[in-house]
């Protein structure tokens, strides 16, 4: 009897230091990436300083991803592919790695290697929230608009935590006519994510595509009082102020943006379209 209880003993110890090894191990993992992305986030994502931070973590989700996205911007497609077939040869089991390829092929107008890998991608990592979400991107893409209405109501039902299902989804059933489900959509996406301002940001942008000023000013007044500190409200605001001829009412408002946000590009841009359309400059 005391034989067995010292092996029970013995083997809960062994599941005990498994078991923290592994959460430690883990939050190491995690940690790193957080200290990772703070050092090339000072250093403005530059080339040279991402590429010394890969040399010493290869296999960093953080840093391929900005390597591969300083291609991007650079619109330097068959760069960008290299360094995603790279991502992918230190990280064959990373979707991020996969998805990151798919982009690349896809740019540098291999449309249809593209288009084979997301297929495989699909059936390979159902689990995966950026390959269905992929995947059902690639329909609108196409323009098969109903195609993309089916996805993105699969990923809504498969990851109801995903709320470029709710949002993007949306937009594919606006695009089919189904103006009342568009909305329906996103009115019950804002109980599911009350954080995500994109949400409220969209709902607005539904009611502007059917060309209603009031709602629409209506919808950007609610999301400037839920999200005071998203720029986009009050351009929104603003734009719609504009196109309804109430010009003082859209300088106040721009001009409460500026004092909120200093110095923010899409604001000062907002104010110059602003002047222009004002005859100030």
């Amino acid at each position: 009897m005391t034989i067995w209880i010292s092996i029970i003993s013995f083997l809960i110890w062994v599941v005990v230091i498994y078991s923290g090894v592994r959460f430690f191990k883990k939050n190491s993992k995690e940690q790193l990436e957080v200290s990772l992305k703070f050092k090339v986030s000072v250093a403005a994502w530059s080339d040279r300083y991402v590429e010394s931070l890969l040399e010493q973590h290869p296999a960093s989700l953080v840093l391929n991803r900005q390597y591969i996205t300083n291609a991007a911007d650079r619109q330097d497609w068959p760069e960008m592919l290299r360094r995603a077939e790279q991502f992918r040869a230190r990280r064959p089991h990373s979707a991020a790695a996969q998805i990151a390829c798919v982009i690349a092929l896809r740019h540098s107008g291999r449309e249809a290697e593209a288009t084979k890998l997301l297929r495989r991608l699909v059936w390979r990592l159902p689990r995966s929230i950026e390959v269905q979400l992929e995947w059902a991107r690639d329909a609108g893409r196409r323009q098969d608009w109903a195609e993309a209405t089916h996805r993105f109501a699969k990923l809504r039902r498969r990851f109801p935590q995903a709320a470029e299902g709710y949002i993007e989804g949306s937009r594919a059933l606006l695009r089919t006519g189904h103006d009342g489900a568009a909305e329906t959509l996103l009115e019950h996406s804002k109980g599911c994510f009350p954080k995500v301002h994109y949400i409220w940001q969209e709902a607005a942008q539904l009611v502007e595509s059917q060309g209603d000023g009031e709602k629409a000013l209506a919808r950007w007044a609610e999301m400037r009082e839920r999200f005071p500190n998203t720029p986009e409200g009050y351009i929104g605001g603003a734009t719609w102020l504009m196109r309804l001829g109430r010009r003082e009412e859209a300088a106040e408002l721009i001009a409460q943006a500026r004092d909120f946000f200093p110095g923010n590009a899409t604001i000062l841009a907002a104010v110059a379209t602003l002047n222009a359309q004002s005859g100030e400059s």
